[in-house]
């Protein structure tokens, strides 16, 4: 949608690369080491090399401090400065999701599957501020759908994700945080149509076919974005 988008570049919205120092504890590191990787994919996309470049050394550092150096070693670093110099933007956004996977990974097998559950919730919450922002200043009914249609994705991150890990520190209090935006995209209405399946004989496929859409007025949107950033600025001060 930023692809998309006309735009420009806003480093205003962008979480201050050295604000990494004030975060002390656990649950302010995991939430914006996610927060600081949607900023570099952020830079990348308008191609600001230096300013990527710092985020990416914030990501590293918080990186540290949690204990997954390894998924933002040199080898990392070094392939992004390529791919920076190279103006390879997709390649670049590969190495960014390829770093933040082997940093899950890590996570996942070492029993501290709720510091990658926070991530996410960081990761989700900054690319839902771009959007947000992006809805209210370009009125693209489009993005005002993306944001509807994370009604879902909340859902999911609330009752599959962070209910597992109620009992770890600062994890109910995130939670909490998050059920106010909840409260809001529950107003949004998501309608089904059913559509036409489409056959292939030759290769014995169907495929199953329905269109979505999403009622959201644009005083409601305007709530959901305000209760978003609400959030987002208790996570990143």
């Amino acid at each position: 949608i930023i692809k998309k988008s006309d735009i420009d570049y806003n480093d205003d919205l962008l979480n201050n690369p050295s604000a990494f120092n004030n975060y002390t504890d656990i649950v302010k590191q995991s939430l914006n080491l996610g927060v600081y990787g949607a900023d570099l994919g952020y830079t990348v996309l308008y191609e600001k090399n230096q300013k990527s470049i710092k985020y990416m050394k914030s990501v590293q550092k918080l990186g540290t401090s949690i204990g997954i150096s390894d998924a933002f070693d040199m080898e990392t670093v070094n392939s992004i400065q390529r791919n920076l110099n190279n103006g390879n933007k997709d390649s670049l956004l590969y190495v960014i999701s390829n770093a933040y996977r082997k940093a899950d990974d890590f996570l996942q097998v070492s029993d501290r599957k709720y510091i990658g559950s926070l991530v996410v919730v960081g990761g989700w919450l900054e690319s839902m501020y771009f959007a947000g922002i992006l809805g209210l200043q370009d009125k693209s009914p489009e993005i005002q759908n993306m944001v509807g249609m994370q009604k879902h994705t909340l859902n999911t991150i609330i009752d599959k994700m962070l209910i597992r890990y109620l009992n770890e520190p600062g994890v109910q209090e995130v939670s909490d945080n998050l059920e106010k935006i909840r409260v809001l995209l529950d107003e949004v209405e998501i309608k089904y149509e059913y559509a036409k399946p489409e056959t292939d004989k030759e290769n014995k496929l169907t495929k199953l076919k329905s269109h979505s859409t999403v009622e959201i007025s644009d005083e409601l949107f305007v709530q959901i974005v305000d209760k978003i950033e609400e959030v987002r600025s208790s996570i990143i001060k």
